[in-house]
């Protein structure tokens, strides 16, 4: 993932929804990583749902 000097913070968030909440979250998630994406110093953005729990959804981001 990197090379040597380089620094990287790999930024990983889990969160647990109510299922009736959680289709607004995977909303607003679609309208605003294109705007994460975009920020300065990220070079990926990612939205994980658990294949067991689909409330349980995690984001990871890569940052330099």
């Amino acid at each position: 993932m990197t090379r040597t000097g380089d620094k990287k913070i790999l930024r990983i968030v889990r969160m647990t929804f109510r299922a009736e909440a959680l289709e607004a979250f995977l909303d607003n998630f679609d309208k605003i990583q294109p705007r994460v994406r975009r920020a300065e110093g990220c070079e990926s953005v990612v939205l994980l749902q658990d294949a067991d729990n689909p409330c349980v959804v995690s984001t990871l981001s890569i940052w330099a």
